[in-house]
């Protein structure tokens, strides 16, 4: 065989060799990508679907199949107060109380939470603050930010799970802001106990202000 023939064969061997080669790294590059962004998805976006276990009707509250122990027992201590009406004395007091520790409840226990798009304590979160207030909470400073998703039930993560709210103190406020201002606002403190310490805030002060006849948590620090 002629010298110039077997360079074209090593030639034509070598382009071969770098095609197949070009071709494994695409393959492998588009896998990496496409299971980047199934998990992204499935991250963000796959919430399933929850059942409404019961509805406060009057105010909008509702309880979940979802929603922990705790939570249910002040749902239903705060049935039944606004069943009762607010004639009775302290009722205003008691109401904002329990929202407090519904709110505290649900916000910080992340174990019952689907993925970190599924922001607890939201329905108690002053009205035009809510889509903001979930931002807050699942971007990269928020605690849901680093929630895995558990759709399918099989997450392995570590996350907090809140056994009581204990309200410490309960002050009257102003509160102002550029929307709405409020002379009867409250400041409440609370301690947070958990199963296990993972290192979340074990206290939280929160101011609630009014909005019609439903009090709601404006400010949380």
């Amino acid at each position: 065989m002629s010298k110039q023939k077997r360079k074209k064969i090593k030639y034509i061997n070598i382009v071969l060799t770098g095609l197949v080669s070009s071709l494994i790294v695409l393959s492998l590059t588009t896998y990496i990508m496409v299971k980047g962004v199934i998990k992204s998805l499935s991250t963000n976006s796959d919430i399933k679907e929850v059942e409404i276990v019961d509805t406060i009707k009057d105010y909008g509250y509702v309880l979940t199949e979802n929603d922990t122990e705790l939570f249910k027992r002040y749902y239903y201590e705060l049935k039944e107060l606004l069943e009762k009406k607010s004639g009775h004395e302290d009722f205003e007091e008691n109401y904002t109380k329990l929202i407090v520790q519904l709110f505290v409840a649900d916000f910080y226990d992340l174990n019952s939470k689907i993925n970190k798009n599924d922001v607890g304590g939201v329905q108690f979160v002053y009205e035009p603050y809510r889509e903001s207030f979930c931002s807050y909470a699942s971007d990269i400073t928020g605690i849901y930010y680093y929630v895995e998703n558990n759709t399918y039930g099989n997450r392995e993560q570590k996350l907090p799970i809140v056994e009581d709210v204990e309200i410490v103190s309960v002050n009257r406020t102003q509160f102002e802001h550029e929307e709405f201002k409020d002379d009867h606002a409250y400041v409440i403190s609370v301690n947070i106990k958990y199963k296990e310490d993972l290192g979340y805030d074990k206290t939280v002060e929160l101011i609630l202000a009014h909005n019609n006849k439903k009090i709601e948590v404006v400010e949380m620090r």
